[in-house]
């Protein structure tokens, strides 16, 4: 399954935004990002609205899982 962690990192990719600019960017440590990547915490609206804007893409494609999703009205 894909997971939030994937879905950043392809858009930090195709943005050439690096972990330093996420945190510069939502206001926070490396610590608490690697936190919220590896789902020990949230994000909030707030926030997936920050790297939303910053990546050019929807929260959705931030946050839903597509393949998850499809799968979970085909079964």
């Amino acid at each position: 399954m894909d997971s939030i962690k994937h879905r950043i990192a392809i858009w930090q990719m195709a943005t050439g935004k690096s972990k330093d600019d996420l945190c510069e960017m939502l206001g926070m440590s490396r610590s608490a990002l690697y936190a919220k990547l590896n789902g020990i915490s949230d994000f909030t609206l707030t926030e997936a609205r920050i790297l939303a804007k910053q990546f050019g893409c929807s929260i959705d494609d931030l946050l839903i899982d597509p393949i998850g999703e499809y799968m979970a009205t085909v079964n």
